[in-house]
């Protein structure tokens, strides 16, 4: 297994990570003996990076990822949690995302997590009822985060890439994140590779690169766009049913 640090943070984090959600639904749903040996062949492999949030399985995932490892006495794992900030907070962003952190530790079983990320979209102009954020929004989001740190509750933090791509990299290059989730895939390779103005997909514009050229890191999702890179029309049992692959469309589903 290779590893990279995660930005300008001492997070060494393995090339390939576990996916926690919802989508592939094995820490949401899974038996107990599956989980186990799912993670340990995970942790025998070398990856060190677990990524979870309280949007999976209404914080199930986060209850059984912090259980399994420390079963498992996974003592280095390192884990990345989400906080969502719905439309009805917004009135006390600060407030929401330090009861966010401190609801996910409870969970994770934890007094600290190594990096927590926004879990909303990152957009120009919020939309009322929309949980999408601007740059507004993120800058006590990023408060929050930084009260976290100096409590120690949280080592890091980062954002979502999801949203307008002129505001993400707007919002990255004001608030120096110490990650970004950055979709990327062969349907939508954007975010990595130039595309033709025909692209019919969003164009992320280079984030990757964008992205390490000012030390911040990025962290790859939906990588098999949902499900529609396996290579089989059937999905597993524990997965999402329907799910269309992020920036790549309706008829993709």
């Amino acid at each position: 297994m290779q590893y990279r640090n995660l930005g300008r943070s001492d997070l060494e984090v393995s090339v390939l990570g576990f996916g926690c959600g919802a989508v592939g639904g094995l820490m949401v749903h899974g038996e107990h003996e599956e989980m186990i040996r799912s993670v340990e062949y995970a942790l025998e492999a070398g990856v060190n990076y677990f990524d979870t949030a309280r949007m999976y399985g209404d914080g199930l995932s986060e209850i059984h990822t912090g259980g399994i490892l420390r079963e498992l006495g996974a003592r280095e794992a390192l884990i990345g949690t989400k906080v969502r900030v719905v439309s009805n907070e917004l009135g006390n962003i600060e407030e929401a995302v330090a009861r966010q952190i401190d609801n996910s530790l409870r969970r994770l079983g934890s007094d600290c997590v190594d990096i927590v990320y926004t879990h909303n979209r990152i957009v120009e102009s919020h939309v009322l009822d929309d949980d999408s954020l601007n740059l507004e929004h993120l800058e006590k989001v990023v408060n929050a985060f930084e009260a976290a740190v100096k409590s120690g509750k949280i080592r890091y933090w980062g954002f979502n890439g999801l949203g307008e791509t002129d505001a993400i990299k707007r919002a990255v290059e004001r608030f120096k994140p110490s990650g970004l989730h950055t979709c990327y895939n062969m349907l939508n390779p954007s975010s990595g590779n130039p595309v033709s103005e025909s692209f019919p997909y969003q164009d992320y514009d280079g984030l990757i690169d964008f992205c390490d050229d000012i030390g911040i890191g990025t962290v790859a999702i939906r990588i098999l766009a949902a499900g529609a890179l396996t290579g089989t029309t059937h999905r597993h049992v524990l997965a999402a049913q329907n799910v269309a692959p992020i920036a790549t469309g309706e008829t993709l589903k």
